[in-house]
């Protein structure tokens, strides 16, 4: 069955610069996901590693909970298809 991979550092900023960004958009205006991943990865860039620490942290705990619940879990990228798309 599928297993869920464990979020990395920036996955759980992007989560929480998202949940405080559409809170503090009071406007009734709910900003596009995608507008959101730009604004959050634009941060993110701009981020000392000090504040980047707290977040790989974080991972690091995910990362401990996951492989407890999950003690055999691999990842195994899946192969995209070769094939082109026509239009």
């Amino acid at each position: 069955s599928w297993v869920p991979r464990p979020a990395n550092c920036f996955i759980l900023f992007r989560s929480e610069f998202s949940k405080l960004h559409c809170r503090a958009n009071s406007d009734g205006d709910t900003p596009l996901d995608k507008t959101l991943s730009k604004r959050a990865a634009e941060k993110w860039r701009t981020m000392s590693a000090q504040e980047k620490q707290k977040y790989q942290k974080m991972a690091e705990v995910v990362r401990a909970e996951h492989a407890e619940q999950y003690p055999n879990y691999q990842f195994h990228p899946a192969k995209r298809s070769t094939q082109k798309k026509r239009k």
